[in-house]
């Protein structure tokens, strides 16, 4: 299928209507159309000229401009606009923007809407006239992106009425905007010499200054038309010159792209607050706006507070000044003016820090020439926590990972081969989540030795993916409580196997938790067991939990470094409880991109020195330390510490809130896992009377209510999360548990292990949602570029990637239980899933390309894999829609998909393969107007 644009006759650049209670402007799309056909829309940089007038003003752009075809384009109020088609291929093409006075504005629905889509936007409240409306959006919206603004005194009925009519712009005319300031040149044709002073007196209005930057007048002669033309022709192209190099010398020359970008934006704020002038800067969404946050300034006080030591002040003058200018002139963005995005992002962060004194110089001349050369690329992502650590020792964020690494053969995989601060060689390969991949989170709950529940839970669920990769690796971050935090640090930190760590777990349990076998007088050796218990404050010894942690896990090893950390990213959340305060700590192997936008009830464990990074058997010997049974331990740094379950058995509401401070912006969790250790069902409420002092006197009802609150009981947590997440939202919530027809066993109770995974591997456990769940959240969706709107339906075309380096075994695994899985939209079919080129039968790298139509950019799609007919599970990019997917992978303006970088390993191959198709092939473009 061949789809074409269809010419659209529509050229509004902007409309006003209004209805009983308010105003509104409509943005139909115009201005991106018609850049969007531009060859070179990030290098070409347009110059708009804004005609005001009617016959006159007709004829002088029929006779500059012949291929436009003015005359039959429709009049309009605010403004039409046009590409002059000879300049489309220079350098800086001209658009001319047509507005023709006291046309009254359209109605709010548009005949537009049946071709293209149209983007409406409340005006706020305000006290303006209604005839004063056009002006006042022309003046103080239209006028900052135009760079000369022609006025036809003839059509306005002679310089008395021209001039009334740029004397009401001057009024209209918001406050300045300082050296940010984007005035138009005014240019006003005339054939009359009368009345010439009302003209040359519109310079004097007190408001001109700040509404046009210039002022000419060009009289004509009525009977030479020839010379007249000419007359106009170069004056015109002389002011729009001036205008041009005026704006290139405050560096505020947009390029098409970056006009178009911040055009719509500028629509946008002018319909939140119509009374503040439009902000070029602000609009333009600079890179540099990230660093407007608090924790900007604690880094950078202590980058100084390290520097100061060994650094001349002059050094780290200089190495602030270079990295500040890097991060303000990324190529991709636009070049403001140094001093502006000083001014605006920069000052305000070193106004927050004290700077150091005048010359204090230090030993570290050596330091000072590397830290020159190498860390001023390092200290571009001043305001991201490094996420993490080179084998060198050096930290690292992800935004670096993508700015100054080469990819790698996976999808989202970096290949580093030198660290950035010492330029050490590290050859190390990271895999970072993508931006259209919503993240995923795995959760172990605490139990002391029902802990076998879980992992052999784990191991039949990872037996029914039938798959080589470990089933924690389709997740993006595992949090675990108690036993369950253990479990997490053997099989992600130790990269245990789930049959090793059930080994191992059997092993240590036996070991921390001895049997005590009673043979003769059990009941004196009993009372002698709780005598030692409430002297030593715990029911076991302590230091045999040491010895057994620090046999497992090492003695040296730390939680934030390279050697605990996966290639693959994956964050991990170990829980503990404060001692003192019994509120909720997290130990974490990252720190994190963002801060909560509130309080989340607990507290994120990260040092301030690399020095004081916690050693993994420090946390594995803390989240375990139940009161009761083992002794907390004083983590140097952070105070002393317990077992996590004492607020958070069950950590997934603790790990959802983790994802938003790690992958901030994405609304709902991908997929949500949450592993337990069994419960006992609570029994049914008794209709009787009292059962006597020792049932239900207020102590048993205290600890009754105590071990069933959310906090201890890792059900109960369950049930109530899924009380407030939304109905839609719980498909992607799963839980695995046991539950006991018995009593739970003790925390202790070695003995019934054997027991325990009897019944877990006995009982009745449907695993087919939860393998099809976990299948689908390995494949994400991309788009290769912006969606084009052809025959009133928006056409997408995108990639479908597996996140997995080699999909062989995953594809193998799917085709093994279902005879024909696809790839559908809805109800849709789009390709065979893994069939023809899709996957490289030589490395596994998988990329299927799909088209599809839309009616809106905001309607929900719903990519999924459809297993059979009646069973199908949606990708780990979706629901979500093609307007989501845009800002996701909007980077500075542009739209980026790994599509561009994606490549295939084998000899030979350079992924130029027979695309899979649905829907047609590419589409053409026609001109717009």
């Amino acid at each position: 299928m061949l789809s074409v644009m269809l010419r659209c006759a529509h050229v509004q650049w902007l409309d006003l209507g209004q209805t009983e209670s308010h105003w509104a402007l409509t943005d139909p799309g115009r201005l991106r159309r018609i850049i969007s056909d531009l060859p070179h829309p990030d290098r070409q940089q347009p110059s708009v000229v804004f005609f005001v007038g009617k016959r006159c003003k007709a004829e002088t752009l029929r006779a500059l401009y012949t291929s436009n075809n003015v005359s039959r384009r429709a009049a309009h109020g605010v403004a039409n606009v046009l590409l002059d088609h000879t300049s489309d291929m220079a350098a800086h093409p001209i658009l001319l923007a047509d507005c023709t006075p006291d046309v009254t504005p359209t109605s709010l629905v548009g005949p537009w809407t049946l071709c293209h889509e149209a983007h409406r936007v409340n005006l706020a409240q305000h006290d303006l006239l209604d005839q004063d409306m056009v002006a006042f959006v022309q003046v103080n919206l239209l006028f900052s992106f135009s760079h000369v603004v022609c006025v036809f005194a003839d059509d306005l009925g002679g310089n008395c009425a021209a001039a009334r009519y740029v004397e009401k712009w001057t009024r209209l005319r918001l406050g300045t905007a300082g050296e940010l300031e984007v005035r138009p040149h005014l240019l006003i044709v005339t054939t009359e010499s009368r009345d010439m002073d009302a003209l040359m007196q519109v310079e004097c209005h007190p408001c001109f200054d700040s509404t046009f930057e210039s002022f000419y007048i060009v009289v004509l002669d009525k009977t030479a038309v020839m010379s007249n033309r000419e007359k106009v022709r170069r004056i015109l192209n002389h002011v729009i010159e001036d205008a041009r190099q005026l704006r290139q010398e405050r560096l505020l020359l947009l390029s098409a792209s970056a006009l178009a970008d911040v055009f719509s934006r500028a629509v946008e704020a002018i319909g939140q607050d119509a009374t503040k002038r439009v902000d070029l800067l602000t609009l333009s969404q600079h890179p540099a706006r990230s660093l407007a946050h608090p924790v900007v300034a604690r880094h950078l006080q202590h980058f100084l507070s390290l520097a100061v030591g060994q650094c001349s002040t002059s050094t780290i003058v200089q190495l602030l000044a270079s990295a500040l200018l890097v991060l303000g002139y990324i190529p991709t963005t636009h070049s403001f003016a140094p001093s502006i995005v000083f001014d605006r992002f920069f000052r305000p962060i070193l106004d927050l820090v004290a700077l150091p004194p005048n010359e204090s110089t230090g030993g570290g001349s050596i330091t000072a020439v590397t830290i020159r050369e190498q860390f001023a690329s390092f200290f571009l992502h001043l305001g991201i926590h490094s996420e993490r650590t080179l084998s060198c020792g050096h930290p690292i964020c992800e935004e670096c990972l993508d700015g100054y690494y080469a990819p790698g053969y996976g999808v989202y995989t970096y290949v580093v081969d030198a660290c950035l601060v010492c330029g050490r060689h590290v050859a190390m390969a990271f895999k970072v989540k993508g931006p259209t991949v919503m993240p995923s989170l795995l959760g172990f709950d605490g139990g002391g030795v029902r802990g076998i529940v879980a992992l052999m839970l784990a191991r039949r669920l990872q037996d029914a993916l039938d798959v080589p990769y470990p089933f924690w690796e389709f997740f993006h971050s595992v949090v675990g409580t108690s036993v369950g935090g253990v479990i997490a640090l053997d099989l992600i930190v130790h990269r245990s196997s789930l049959n090793e760590s059930l080994a191992r777990f059997r092993r240590w349990v036996t070991q921390i938790f001895p049997p005590k076998p009673y043979r003769c007088l059990p009941h004196c050796h009993k009372l002698r067991d709780l005598f030692i218990w409430l002297v030593r404050d715990s029911k076991y010894d302590s230091r045999v939990l040491e010895t057994v942690m620090q046999q497992a896990f090492g003695t040296t090893q730390r939680l934030f470094e390279a050697s605990s950390q996966s290639w693959s990213g994956l964050r991990l959340g170990i829980t503990a409880t404060m001692a003192s305060t019994s509120q909720l700590c997290i130990f974490t192997n990252y720190s994190g991109r963002a801060d909560h936008h509130r309080d989340p009830g607990y507290r994120l464990l990260r040092p301030t020195k690399m020095a004081e990074e916690p050693l993994v058997w420090e946390v594995a010997r803390v989240t375990v330390a139940a009161p009761g049974y083992l002794r907390p331990k004083m983590v140097q740094g952070f105070g002393l510490l317990q077992d996590g379950g004492l607020r958070a058995n069950n950590p997934i509401e603790a790990g959802l809130w983790e994802l938003d401070s790690i992958w901030p912006g994405h609304a709902r969790p991908g997929l949500v896992l949450s592993v337990g250790t069994g419960y006992q069902d609570s029994p049914a409420h008794e209709l009787g009377g009292r059962r006597g002092f020792w049932f239900d006197s207020f102590m048993p009802r205290i600890i009754r209510a105590f071990l069933s609150s959310p906090c201890l009981h890792g059900q109960n947590s369950w049930i109530s999360l899924l009380n407030r997440v939304d109905k839609a939202a719980q498909v992607d919530f799963f839980r695995l548990n046991l539950e006991f027809e018995e009593e739970e066993p003790a925390l202790d109770d070695v003995a019934q292990i054997p027991w325990l995974c009897e019944l877990t591997m006995n009982m009745t456990l449907n695993l087919i949602p939860y393998r099809n769940a976990i299948w689908a959240s390995a494949f994400l969706f991309e788009l290769i570029e912006q969606p084009l709107l052809s025959r009133g339906l928006y056409t997408c075309e995108g990639v479908i990637y597996c996140s997995f380096q080699d999909a062989r075994p995953l594809l193998q695994a799917i085709r093994r239980a279902y005879i024909a899985p696809q790839i559908a939209l809805d109800a849709k079919v789009l390709s065979r899933l893994g069939s023809g080129d899709d996957c490289c039968s030589g490395c596994g790298f998988f990329q299927s390309r799909v088209m599809f139509e839309v009616r809106h950019l905001d309607i929900t799609v719903n990519l999924s894999i459809a297993f059979e007919k009646a069973t199908r599970r949606h990708i780990s990019s979706c629901p979500n829609t093609m307007q989501w997917f845009m800002d996701k992978q909007s980077r500075d303006g542009h739209l980026r998909s790994w599509h561009s970088v994606a490549k295939c390993p084998c000899p030979g191959s350079d992924r130029k393969r027979k695309a899979s198709w649905s829907g047609g092939s590419a589409s053409k473009r026609a001109r717009n107007g």
